[in-house]
């Protein structure tokens, strides 16, 4: 489970998919499922990241022995992903559990292992911050 910095949304992952519920009164706001891979087998994604307004979360779909994980962060009041590793596999190389929501919106620092660090803005817009 992951909260909103105001606790506001709670994201929590389920064997369905990540239930997106108001924490005032447990609502279900939306439903958001990713699937990715563990040892061959499919794997729901789950939430591992909220931002820091709560509107985007960050989705793991796993993988096994170092394999890749696809990520994506989604908007979740419209389902959509805003970027995944399939879309922009450069900037999330590296990059499971280090992606940072930053204050005051839905924009993330996303440093990478060994690579270039990357500003998501708001707006969607993937900005190379460092190398």
């Amino acid at each position: 489970m992951i909260a909103s910095h105001d606790c506001g949304i709670i994201a929590v992952s389920e064997p369905s998919g990540i239930a997106i519920r108001d924490a005032s009164n447990w609502a279900l706001r939306a439903r958001v499922v990713r699937w990715g891979s563990q040892a061959g087998y499919p794997l729901i994604g789950a939430a591992s990241v909220i931002s820091w307004d709560g509107s985007r979360i960050l989705v793991d779909g796993g993988g096994a022995s170092g394999a890749d994980h696809p990520m994506w962060i989604v908007n979740w009041a419209n389902d959509r992903n805003v970027v995944s590793s399939a879309s922009s596999p450069a900037v999330f190389a590296g990059a499971t559990g280090a992606i940072v929501p930053l204050m005051e919106g839905g924009s993330f620092l996303i440093p990478s292992g060994n690579g270039p660090t990357y500003l998501l803005h708001d707006d969607g817009k993937l900005v190379q911050v460092t190398g």
